[in-house]
């Protein structure tokens, strides 16, 4: 039990240390929170679910958004060296890098949203997977679209970063 509260503390000191405690930190952590909405609603859905197809090919799109979490943990350590914040203010040139950010956040959250309302029955009110949705369905085209561009929020605060760096 000892191991988990050092391996947190030590995980949240590398944090301070490389993302510092201001906007890069805040813009971080904002992804993941909307990451873990995402799989919050994923787990709610698990056990409800009949539409195999639907629930794994949200389980991709899950999977595509966790795996731009380091590019964006990346992006914010590389804006912290650059642009160091430990405040509220948006530093120099990093306000277009920060921007989208903050709208891939809002695109992750967004799909969260999307996936949630993909599986709510309206007639009833409670968490169910439609039966007559699938894996191409209308819901399913809104949630892809959303991390469509989550990924393109990403690559274009890469390619800003980059082309401020140089």
């Amino acid at each position: 039990m000892g191991d988990g509260v050092f391996s947190a503390w030590r995980a949240h000191r590398k944090d301070n240390k490389e993302l510092g405690n201001g906007v890069w930190r805040r813009a971080h952590d904002r992804y993941v929170r909307a990451l873990d909405r995402f799989h919050q609603i994923l787990e709610q859905d698990s056990s409800s679910t009949d539409d195999h197809a639907f629930h794994n090919s949200m389980v991709a799109l899950a999977n595509e958004c966790a795996d731009l979490l380091p590019r964006v943990r990346s992006i914010c350590v590389n804006a912290q060296a650059k642009w160091p914040s430990d405040e509220n203010n948006i530093p120099g040139e990093g306000v277009q890098i920060h921007r989208e950010l903050s709208h891939t956040a809002n695109d992750l959250a967004q799909a969260a949203q999307a996936l949630a309302m993909a599986s709510l029955d309206n007639s009833s009110g409670g968490v169910v997977l439609n039966p007559l949705d699938s894996a191409e369905s209308v819901p399913a085209q809104n949630v892809r679209r959303r991390v469509a561009a989550v990924a393109g929020g990403v690559e274009r605060a890469e390619a800003k970063l980059k082309e401020l760096a140089s």
